[in-house]
């Protein structure tokens, strides 16, 4: 779960009272969330920085950084992870004082855009969307400063996906001079002076990558362009570079304590998580303006108005601007019948009311039982009405609900697939192989062109797939098992690992198109031989605890249900000659069950394995 850890006194100067470690403890079990550990900076880095301060090489430099740390407590405080709002100590502490009633729900005031950012088509393959806002007359402190910071960085991290989909950066308005452009550049016209940072930096060859060579921090993330021929940079009117996201800010125009004007641009490749980042920043430290909870929107002009379609429907767009951040509220209908229903509480629509403005939302009686709740715009995590009921079920208290048994009774037990998966993997266990557990999803090359394979359009695909590394669903166990050889291949040998999980195929016959089949396969790695045989073994071992028994040539009688073994060289991913299909037969119907054999060297070398492989896959539910 996400983490916040902020200073005991702190956090009690924003709540606006002091509480004992219980009371405090209480408060943020009844809201849901856990107080983890009380601690405090010099404690937290003496267990990160264990093993360094006991080495002589490095004890020297930790233990001056650790006389320079705070004893002062801190709290740490566990969150859910979809509840991007409570990642910061100012949205954190608004949301449980509305919840004590210390203070009534903020409302976000919208002022209209007197700046502009202007969106070149020259991005589009890149990063295509922008979303700015402006909070002025802001009040800072080096805490809210550092909060600030760490705030941008949760967001990166969790909901940003380590800013790979959004990244955002803030910079001192009364520095930069407005309108303000975001471009993709040729890197060899790139300098500028990074954040922290007193050389100049050019972008040209692999400068961007050289010159974050040693910084652990920033490295991470020069993958996401360094491939690009050209860098996606924020200009202000001046032609002077504002960042290079999603890299790094210019130093010229970073935001510090002194700064009373901030202007927020984030770039991304999906304009849902921009506009939900930049509303979740602004929403927490708007607390600190002048006119505490005011936001000046800006103006986002594209010059590819076609971009604007892809934006959500809560969007303010007219032509080809956009005017951001839209800070709308959502709607919902609740049945409050149905809601008692699903809680098992006894509240009536206005006792709803009371709860969820508890929870920041407000609510009105459109009918009979039936509420309309609007939602305030940095509630991300509000989806459907149930999620509403959700938060009645908090504000009543999970305590306060009686438990009462069911009015139904069933019967539950596991089904058949499953309780056939689970003997099968304790069995596979005792013949000696390890489990993996890998990906439902991999890439199309991962599926088919690495393992040697055609592609037949077996495979459901990803309609919007955010990774190459995931455009489809596995159509066999085959890709995930290379992965696992591939990050294992300095393990001492034999290799011999298993999975027992599910693929997904194309099936016009299914109401959704597709169908799932639970597959078992076994790998087994071996330097000096090729384990043919030793994969054979582990087949007939499968076949023979699932009731199946070998027919030869020469059997008078055929057993009730029994398999055969047949050469068989349609599959490209196994070496021709080395691979047998199994064949099951029962109640004198026959069907393909899978193969096993050795895999084919070019699979092998595909992904980088330079040692015999052989493997075998079988359709679980044509034994069962």
């Amino acid at each position: 779960m996400p983490t916040v850890a902020v200073e005991r006194d702190v956090l009690f100067a924003l709540m606006g009272r002091s509480y004992t470690k219980e009371e405090f403890e209480d408060l943020c079990f009844s809201f849901g969330i856990e107080l983890d550990d009380v601690t405090s900076e010099r404690l937290m880095f003496q267990r990160e920085h264990a093993d360094g301060l006991r080495d002589p090489s490095q004890s020297a430099a930790l233990s001056e950084r650790l006389q320079q740390l705070s004893d002062k407590q801190v709290f740490k405080i566990d969150t859910p992870a979809n509840r991007y709002d409570l990642l910061s100590a100012e949205s954190l502490t608004t949301a449980l004082k509305v919840f004590a009633g210390l203070m009534q729900p903020p409302v976000i005031r919208r002022c209209a855009p007197v700046h502009k950012m202007i969106v070149k088509s020259s991005v589009n393959a890149i990063r295509p969307f922008v979303v700015c806002a402006v909070l002025r007359g802001v009040s800072l402190t080096p805490e809210r400063y550092r909060s600030f910071n760490e705030f941008q960085d949760k967001l990166h991290n969790g909901l940003a996906r380590k800013r790979s989909l959004a990244s955002v950066g803030a910079h001192d308005l009364d520095k930069v001079s407005p309108p303000f452009s975001f471009e993709a550049v040729a890197k060899e016209n790139i300098q500028f002076v990074p954040l922290e940072q007193t050389k100049e930096m050019n972008c040209a060859g692999n400068g961007l990558a050289e010159f974050y060579s040693t910084n652990p921090y920033i490295a991470k993330y020069v993958p996401l362009i360094s491939n690009s021929p050209l860098y996606p940079v924020v200009y202000d009117s001046r032609r002077t570079v504002m960042s290079l996201p999603p890299i790094i800010n210019s130093d010229f125009s970073k935001i510090e304590v002194k700064t009373r004007n901030i202007f927020i641009e984030c770039t991304a490749i999906d304009h849902h998580r921009a506009s939900t980042l930049v509303t979740q920043l602004v929403s927490a430290f708007s607390f600190y303006c002048d006119s505490p909870f005011t936001v000046e929107q800006v103006e986002v002009v594209y010059e590819d108005a076609s971009l604007l379609h892809s934006a959500p429907s809560g969007a303010n767009v007219k032509g080809n601007s956009e005017i951001t951040p839209a800070l709308e509220s959502r709607s919902f209908e609740v049945d409050v019948s149905n809601l008692r229903s699903v809680i098992g509480i006894d509240v009536d629509a206005t006792a709803c009311q009371t709860l969820l403005h508890k929870m920041m939302m407000s609510a009105t009686a459109t009918k009979p039982d039936i509420l309309s709740v609007t939602v305030p715009p940095h509630r991300s995590d509000i989806l459907h009405a149930r999620d509403i009921m959700e938060d009645v079920a908090i504000a009543y208290g999970y305590d306060n609900i009686k438990m009462t048994p069911p009015t139904t009774l069933s019967h539950g037990s596991q089904t058949t697939t499953n309780k056939v998966s689970h003997l099968l993997r304790l069995e596979l266990g005792c013949a000696g192989c390890v489990e993996m557990l890998t990906f439902s999803l991999c890439s199309r090359d991962d599926a088919f062109k690495n393992l040697n394979r055609v592609d037949d359009g077996s495979a459901v695909s990803i309609a919007n797939p955010q990774t190459i590394e995931f455009q489809i669903c596995r159509p066999s166990l085959l890709p995930g098992t290379m992965k696992t050889i591939v990050s294992n291949k300095y393990m001492p040998l034999p290799l011999r690992l298993f999975e027992v999980s599910d693929v997904v195929l194309r099936d016009a016959t299914s109401r959704t198109g597709a169908r799932n089949e639970r597959h078992v396969s076994v790998a087994i790695v071996q330097s000096a031989t090729v384990s043919f045989e030793d994969v054979h073994g582990v087949a007939e071992i499968i076949l023979e605890k699932l009731g199946f028994k070998r027919l030869f040539s020469s059997d008078v009688s055929k057993p009730s249900q029994y398999y055969e073994l047949k050469v068989n060289d349609s599959d490209p991913a196994f070496f021709p000659g080395r691979c047998l299909e199994v064949t099951v037969t029962k109640s004198n119907v026959t069907t393909s069950a899978g193969k096993f054999g050795v895999l084919h060297p070019l699979a092998l070398t595909a992904h980088g394995i330079v040692t015999p492989c052989s493997y075998l896959e079988l359709n679980l539910e044509a034994l069962i």
